[in-house]
């Protein structure tokens, strides 16, 4: 009786609890599936530009090239100093003095004790560079750092957004292929079931049978491939826009919804000078000039000027006499002159160092316009190229669809065969996956041009 009255009272908590926590799973889930962010092409750009982390850091480089600039003004802005000090005796000192001396000439020893002693001081000093042409120097070098980290940031949020664009048309390009393979793989298992049905009524062969079994085998093979890489790029997608990997995503859009245009090279050409990438070579130069100037001023003196006022205080106290107190005041001024005279022949090393950088910068320079030139003219073949496979594999996929519909209604009529059917839907799949990746090559070649000519 014990026993049945124990299982009344557990079994309505334990659907009352399985309702709870499995209402609260069930909201939980909703709530991991709203919080999924829908990221199209702009989206994608957007969280770049916010979340990148290669940006955060050139962001944070430019705050370090503002502090270095601030810290050389520094260096020449004038200097105020104050210095202080305070000693005092801890243990007082007895003196005796003898008779008949100089001191003591009566007749009878004299005892005194002298109390801690005290004494304290305080400087208040001013400088000011007159003149340090390495100081000023390194101002300007300082400000040429700081233009070149903006242009090093320009560049970054380029590059980073070309991968992120890059990676979100390789999201598209597998989804494609995905549901390309989802439906081939529907098709077959449809096609399977139609030909075990025909095989049992004695009009299919085994050879078809075996052919469909073996066809869906691919299919479900394919999809499960399709899938994976789906999934990868879609991870690739997160690291390119700085999207934490546990966030869930949904990405829209269509692979070709933007209709293809060609470029022409001649124009192309002449946008090679608007490359960040040469801008920032050219920068690295500047700074190369900066340091020769920099050295060159290690060749003449530094002149300072300083201001300084002393303030010191002594007192002595005894118990019988003693010396007064003291308050003294001092003021000077005065001209400081440093000149180095042999260093180790390290300021001509120096200088024959900067002369080096400089003329690898202009080297660099050169090199770097020749092959943004080559990689321009490949980026404008590939986007014309991608234009005319887009066209031709268009027309192909119009055919493929088709020739599919015919072997169905010639194998459904009797007068064709499931290889027939079988061929078609291959060659229909191969030119679907041929017309999707023409336009992922279009698309990503675009991205690079955009990405050198510094352009849209």
């Amino acid at each position: 009786m014990g026993l049945k009255i124990i299982v009344k009272a557990i079994v309505p908590c334990f659907f009352f609890s399985s309702f709870i926590f499995g209402g609260f799973a069930q909201d939980s889930g909703q709530a991991e599936k709203q919080s999924a962010i829908e990221l199209d092409l702009q989206e994608v750009i957007r969280f770049t530009v916010e979340k990148n982390w290669d940006i955060l850091i050139s962001q944070q480089n430019i705050q370090h090239n503002k502090s270095q600039l601030t810290q050389a003004f520094g260096k020449i802005y004038p200097s105020l100093l104050f210095s202080s000090n305070f000693t005092q005796q801890i243990d007082p000192e007895t003196v005796t003095l003898a008779p008949f001396t100089r001191d003591n000439p009566t007749a009878q020893s004299f005892t005194y004790q002298v109390f801690p002693e005290r004494s304290f001081w305080g400087t208040v000093q001013a400088s000011q560079v007159v003149l340090d042409l390495q100081a000023f120097s390194a101002l300007k070098r300082f400000k040429t750092q700081l233009s070149a980290s903006r242009t090093d940031l320009l560049l970054q949020v380029r590059q980073s957004i070309r991968d992120a664009s890059v990676a979100y048309y390789q999201v598209l390009l597998n989804r494609l292929l995905w549901k390309s393979n989802e439906e081939n793989a529907a098709f077959a298992r449809k096609n399977l079931e139609d030909v075990n049905n025909q095989f049992r009524a004695g009009t299919s062969s085994r050879y078809d049978l075996l052919r469909a079994k073996v066809s869906l085998s691919n299919s479900l093979a394919q999809e499960l491939s399709s899938k994976i890489n789906l999934e990868n790029a879609v991870r690739e997608l997160k690291v390119a826009a700085g999207i934490p990997l546990e966030q869930g995503v949904t990405v829209s859009g269509k692979l070709d919804e933007k209709i293809p245009k060609r470029l022409e090279l001649n124009e192309a050409g002449e946008l090679v000078g608007n490359s960040l990438s040469l801008r920032r070579i050219d920068w690295q130069r500047k700074l190369a000039m900066q340091d020769l100037k920099i050295s060159f001023a290690s060749l003449y003196p530094t002149l300072s000027s300083l201001l300084s006022f002393e303030r010191k205080f002594d007192k002595t106290s005894q118990e019988t006499g003693g010396l007064p107190a003291g308050v003294k005041y001092n003021f000077y001024v005065g001209i400081s002159l440093n000149y180095t005279l042999f260093n180790g022949f390290q300021r001509r090393e120096e200088i024959r160092q900067a002369k080096i950088m400089i003329k690898q910068a202009e080297l660099q320079l050169k090199a770097q316009t020749q092959s943004l030139g080559n990689e321009l003219r490949k980026a404008v073949l590939a986007v014309n190229r991608g234009v005319d496979q887009i066209e031709t594999q268009q027309e192909s996929l119009d055919l493929a669809e088709q020739a599919l519909q015919i072997a169905r209604e010639r194998y459904r009529a009797g007068t064709g065969t499931l290889l027939e059917i079988l061929d078609t839907q291959s060659a229909l799949l191969l030119t679907r996956t041929q017309y999707a990746q023409a336009y992922f090559q279009y698309l990503s070649a675009r991205a690079t041009y955009e990405f050198i000519t510094a352009t849209n």
